[in-house]
Order: C-alpha cells, then sequence, then structure tokens
C-alpha cells in the first residue's frame, strides 16, 4: 500500500469494530475480541496480503501475551487466599471486615 494515510485508516478498522461492539451492540467483551481477531485476520490477508500462517502465529501470540498477565494474577491470588486459610489470617480479617447486609 502506497498511501500511509489510507493504510493507516485500514488498520483503525479492527479497533473501530471492538469499541463499536461493547459500546453500541453490548456484546460481551470476549465476544467483541474475537470480532475484532477476525476482522484483523481478514484485513491483513486480502488488504495487507500477509501468509495465513504468519496471520496465524501473529494471533497465537497476542492471545498468549494478553493471557498470561491475567493467569499469573490469578495464580497469585489463589496462593494468597489457601496460605492465608491455612495459617488462620483468612478468619481474622474475615471477621474484622464482616458488614452485615441483611437490613
Amino acid at each position: 500500500m502506497n498511501n500511509i494515510w489510507l493504510s493507516a485508516l485500514i488498520a483503525v478498522i479492527p479497533i473501530v469494530i471492538f469499541l463499536i461492539s461493547l459500546v453500541f451492540f453490548k456484546l460481551k467483551g470476549y465476544t467483541a475480541g474475537a470480532l475484532s481477531i477476525i476482522s484483523s485476520a481478514i484485513i491483513s490477508i486480502f488488504v495487507y496480503k500477509m501468509p495465513v500462517d504468519k496471520v496465524a502465529g501473529a494471533a497465537e501470540q497476542g492471545i498468549v501475551s494478553g493471557l498470561w498477565p491475567v493467569a499469573s494474577i490469578v495464580l497469585a491470588a489463589i496462593f494468597l487466599y489457601k496460605l492465608t486459610v491455612k495459617i488462620g489470617c483468612f478468619r481474622y480479617y474475615e471477621r474484622k471486615y464482616r458488614f452485615n447486609f441483611s437490613r
């Protein structure tokens, strides 16, 4: 593609699809993300002439690099919860911060 502005305009389409899916169509995040990935793949294959194996590899790398931080935080939270339950600290904080919502 010889025009940088046209290329930038085409490259922003998946982001716009993601935002429109979330804001106007009220889709769930994973559905909007899937639509964005599919639109990115279609644009990269047909507009930018990217090989299909490179598109699949880029999608895989993006998914893994997005899931790894979330998974590490969840695993750390589970470890911390189990540790506090085992040593008895969780009971202290449970009693300290218990609220009565049955009013």
